[in-house]
């Protein structure tokens, strides 16, 4: 059973292919006629489309045509360079023609056809801007035309004025040859006369020759004459003024004689009164040589007693003091003065005196300068500090301050203080002197303790 069922299964098998294959077919070719029928629709469709567009073109084509040969026939007298544009617009014109009587025009023809329409209106546009640039080259040619003919107009009526000008300098060219011919002809006698003028001349030249070398010797005789006569005549003016001089310097020697006479009378008297005042004055100038010497020495010895009375007195009238202080101060923080008699914590030293009343000396400032002397002999000095040097008056000799203050003197007791800061203070003795107009008035002295 199973066998058969085998066998039957394997004879059944080829006709389910072929059924298959049948339907296969009939669907394809039921396929491929609608595909036909969509095709065919869709042809019919852009022929339709291409025939428009193809009646279109022909129509815009045909515009143009007319348009060109209305151009043409309008403006083709303009120019002859126009005859290369219209051979170029009749190929594109068959070419177009071509295209379109076609009875089954493409897609690409028709697009073709377009692009040369378009180029065709194209090249149409630039017929006309062509055409009408030579209307108006057209326009400006006439007008220089009208312009030349006028400027021709002018040039004929000046040279109409030319040729009246020209017979009217005929006409006077024709009467200059006729005065011309007078002057000749006058020209002509004068040389003639001129001529006998000449032999006339001649002859009176002649006549006269003698005459002139007469003439000339009876000049020269008459020329040496008045030479002679002016000479003579200077010289005798010469003589005149020379003995007028003489004349007035004679009577000036004379005069002159006369004065220094005189004078010298006066001055022989006033030479013996001179002589007479001489010896007068020589003994009056030895008595004046003797009493001025003696006045020089009452002069030198008066000055002398003056100079020491002055000294005296400068010295009397300086201040007198008394109670000299000398010592060394520190100062607090609140500013309180503490005496100091260590040399490392002392800040400042300070001299104080009393000033007495002194009748000889006058109210006023007076300084007063501060002479402190170190351990060792040097004096404390500082010149930015105001130390300078003094004259002593009691000798010739300077010294050194260290200080100086003016103080106000009213003869009045009054007690004042100088003060002196140096860097550092040294162990030893201190020595404070105080001058007055150079003299030492007072002094004192302390030491920093070890």
């Amino acid at each position: 059973m199973e066998k058969e069922k085998k066998s039957s299964s394997k004879s059944r098998a080829p006709y389910f292919y072929l059924l298959a294959l049948i339907l296969l077919l009939l669907f394809s070719n039921m396929y491929l006629f609608y595909k036909k029928n969509t095709l065919e629709k869709e042809r019919d469709e852009s022929v339709a489309f291409l025939e428009g567009q193809k009646m279109q073109l022909q129509e815009e084509y045909k515009a143009i045509e007319e348009e060109l040969n209305i151009f043409k026939e309008e403006n083709y007298a303009l120019d002859s360079s126009l005859t290369v544009m219209e051979g170029d617009l009749d190929l594109k014109k068959e070419e177009i023609e071509s295209l379109l009587s076609k009875n089954s025009s493409t897609t690409g023809d028709l697009s073709k056809a377009r692009l040369l329409i378009e180029s065709l209106r194209d090249d149409l546009d630039s017929f006309r801007d062509q055409v009408q640039a030579l209307s108006e080259q057209n326009q400006l040619l006439t007008q220089e035309v009208g312009e030349l003919g006028s400027e021709n107009k002018e040039l004929n009526q000046q040279k109409e004025v030319l040729i009246v000008k020209t017979n009217e300098l005929s006409r006077e060219n024709v009467k200059v040859k006729q005065e011309k011919q007078q002057v000749e002809q006058q020209k002509q006698v004068l040389e003639v006369n001129n001529q006998q003028l000449q032999t006339y001349s001649q002859d009176v030249m002649a006549q006269n020759t003698g005459l002139r070398e007469n003439l000339d010797e009876v000049k020269v005789v008459f020329k040496q004459q008045k030479e002679a006569i002016v000479e003579l005549t200077d010289q005798r003016e010469q003589l005149v003024e020379i003995k007028h001089e003489l004349e007035e310097d004679r009577q000036e020697l004379f005069t002159e004689k006369i004065e220094l006479e005189e004078k010298k009378e006066i001055l022989e008297e006033k030479k013996e009164e001179l002589e007479d005042n001489y010896k007068v004055l020589t003994e009056e100038k030895e008595k004046v040589i003797e009493e001025k010497e003696k006045v020089i020495e009452e002069k030198e010895k008066v000055e002398e007693v003056n100079e020491e009375m002055q000294r005296k007195l400068d010295i009397a009238s300086v201040m007198r003091i008394s109670g000299v202080d000398f010592k060394g101060v520190r100062y607090k923080k609140n500013g309180k003065e503490l005496v100091s008699t260590n040399s490392k914590k002392t800040d400042k030293l300070k001299v104080c005196f009393n000033v007495k009343p002194n009748p000889v000396a006058e109210k006023g400032e007076k300084l007063m300068q501060l002479r402190i002397v170190k351990p060792g002999g040097t004096v404390l000095y500082n010149e930015a500090l105001g130390s300078g040097v003094l004259e002593m008056a009691t000798e010739e000799k300077q010294v050194k301050y260290t200080v100086e203050n003016y103080i106000d003197y009213n003869h009045v007791p009054k007690n004042y203080c100088m003060y002196w800061q140096d860097p550092a203070y040294s162990e030893g003795e201190y020595k404070a002197e105080l001058y007055n107009g150079g003299v030492l008035v007072g002094g004192s002295s302390f030491a920093f303790k070890k």
